[in-house]
């Protein structure tokens, strides 16, 4: 049990990271298109309204596995 929670917290970060690659690369391109690009643009994504609804996505989701983890571990 111990190790399905593990590769499960494993999958969640890396799909949060995932998002957060996607829109990164988002608001990058958006810049790109306005003319703001180089080594030193880095776009500031916290706070970013596409970002918040894309992990609010992914928080369901994720509940849901996690609560089969915990009904697993009562049944035990």
């Amino acid at each position: 049990m111990r190790q399905k929670f593990h590769d499960l917290l494993s999958q969640y970060r890396k799909a949060r990271e995932k998002i957060r690659e996607e829109v990164r690369a988002r608001s990058e391109e958006a810049l790109r298109r306005e003319g703001i690009y180089g080594n030193a643009v880095e776009p500031n994504i916290e706070g970013n309204q596409r970002l918040e609804k894309e992990l609010g996505n992914l928080d369901p989701i994720y509940e849901v596995k996690l609560k089969e983890i915990k009904e697993q571990l009562r049944a035990l």
